[in-house]
């Protein structure tokens, strides 16, 4: 059994054998144009077993014995037969004349007797014969047809292998991006939010809200990401389970999730101190109703209210996603392989 570290070093020639009565080697080459990689399956390779060989039940009785054309002569010596045993009757007869009728008969038994026994003993002479045929046929065929099976089968594992490789990495690229999104976006909130003050500080009312609802498109773009990161964590483990693989650990991890909880805490407050000014509360309730492009909610007093909630619950999702125990064990497995390459 080979090593993790060795195997995961042999992507570019992973050579297989086909098992069948005559050995060939495959050479499987995975693509070079993917950064990590999912090794393919071991292939489940056939031999050449009895069942491949022998003749099944139903082939042997469709082996062809006489044929139709055999029956046709049977029929037509049968019919020979009628006047031989006249020519034999008259022969035997005192009266050349006028045949006798028992010699004609036992005449016609005995030729048609030996007529039927010469049928049935060529009919199993040649059924005997083709059913040797046919099952020197099948045992010729049949590596062939093994080989053949064995090539579909390794096609399969490679391109199994493949196209999970390449899933697996847009996955791994995409939460990379998305894991970094989420910093950003928190960051730009909480300039928006010290912008929210400034406006606040010189009674600008409507820049005051539009910078709230810039913030609140922020938060709602961060819980979005955060949401599809825990699907593609979830996407990830799952399909790195049971494979050996190069890929790295997932981009984002329990302790390096953002937390959103102070930036949240902080709209909270810049948000209730428009709302506890009347004229900036005047302003924000002819904008509450007011249909925005704020994903995940129809008006900003939706986003307002629910915004805080929404996001604990997205983060609390996503650290299960990544503290699952598969995750544990898909991480510790990557811990170990990346370990075994650095004492190589």
């Amino acid at each position: 059994m080979l090593r993790l570290a060795i195997l995961l070093t042999s992507f570019d020639r992973y050579s297989v054998c086909l098992a069948t009565n005559s050995f060939e080697f495959l050479d499987i080459k995975m693509s070079n144009d993917l950064k990590y990689r999912v090794l393919p399956d071991e292939p489940k390779y056939k031999s050449v077993s009895d069942t491949d060989v022998s003749l099944t039940e139903r082939e042997k009785q469709k082996v062809q014995s006489l044929g139709a054309g055999g029956v046709v002569l049977i029929v037509i010596v049968a019919l020979l037969v009628l006047p031989a045993s006249g020519g034999i009757a008259t022969a035997l007869s005192n009266d050349w004349n006028r045949p006798n009728e028992s010699f004609f008969l036992i005449a016609l038994v005995i030729g048609w007797s030996v007529l039927g026994l010469a049928s049935v003993l060529i009919h199993f002479s040649l059924k005997k014969k083709n059913t040797l045929e046919l099952a020197r046929t099948k045992t010729k065929a049949a590596p062939h047809k093994i080989n053949a099976a064995n090539q579909m089968e390794y096609q399969r594992v490679m391109n199994e292998a493949e196209s999970l490789s390449s899933s697996l990495l847009q996955t791994y690229e995409s939460s990379t991006r998305l894991a970094n999104e989420l910093r950003q976006h928190l960051s730009r909130v909480s300039l928006l939010l010290g912008a929210a003050e400034n406006e606040y500080r010189d009674n600008a009312f409507a820049p005051f809200w539009d910078a709230v609802e810039n913030a609140a498109q922020h938060l709602a773009a961060f819980n979005d990401k955060t949401n599809r990161l825990s699907g593609n964590a979830k996407d990830y483990y799952n399909k790195l389970n049971g494979r050996k693989h190069s890929f790295p650990a997932f981009p984002i991890q329990i302790m390096t999730i953002p937390d959103a909880s102070p930036v949240t805490k902080e709209f909270r407050r810049v948000v209730r101190m428009g709302q506890t000014n009347h004229d900036f509360a005047d302003i924000y309730e002819h904008r509450r109703t007011r249909e925005v492009l704020i994903a995940g909610f129809r008006t900003l007093g939706e986003a307002v209210n629910n915004l805080g909630a929404i996001l604990e619950n997205s983060i609390y999702n996503l650290q299960e996603s990544v503290s699952s125990d598969l995750a544990k064990v898909i991480e510790e497995e990557i811990i170990t392989r990346e370990t075994l390459d650095k004492r190589r």
